[in-house]
């Protein structure tokens, strides 16, 4: 039962993680195709590329997620393969083995706790890169509007 629920949430996990990363990837291409023709204004567009950046460095954390969610699963197999008894017995002793494991479950450990940080970065850093690109926007229009005066 428990084996079936951590399945349906890293499933969950993994569908979330790469909608984020395909919002981030859309949200770049949205912006450099809608504003290439757009005029420099020096105090706007620092907020226009604080979004970039921000998606951009949201889109990275989401692929250090991947890479740490792939290095897990290795390390797991390592240690069911060390508990199993699938080594060389004549290369490592009974004590050995027992250390490799603990230091495998604490390399684990690691990454579960930066897996964590990389999810609610991702999440953070794709929300500020909205909410900046919300407030370019609206200055954008403020300004026209009282251009427009």
């Amino acid at each position: 039962m428990r084996f079936e629920m951590m399945k349906v949430l890293k499933g969950r996990q993994d569908k979330f993680i790469y909608y984020i990363a395909g919002l981030n990837v859309a949200a770049i291409g949205f912006t450099l195709s809608k504003t290439y023709d757009f005029e420099p204004s020096l105090g706007c567009d620092a907020f226009l590329c604080l979004a970039l950046l921000l998606w951009l460095v949201s889109t990275i954390t989401s692929f250090r997620w991947i890479i740490i969610q792939f290095r897990t699963m290795e390390r797991n197999m390592d240690v069911m393969d060390l508990k199993k008894g699938h080594f060389n017995k004549s290369e490592i002793s009974e004590s050995m083995r027992k250390s490799l494991i603990l230091k495998k479950r604490k390399k684990i450990e690691e990454d579960a706790h930066n897996s964590s940080m990389a999810l609610k970065a991702t999440l953070m850093l794709f929300i500020a890169g909205i909410v900046m690109f919300i407030i370019w926007r609206g200055l954008i229009v403020f300004d026209s509007a009282l251009c427009d005066l």
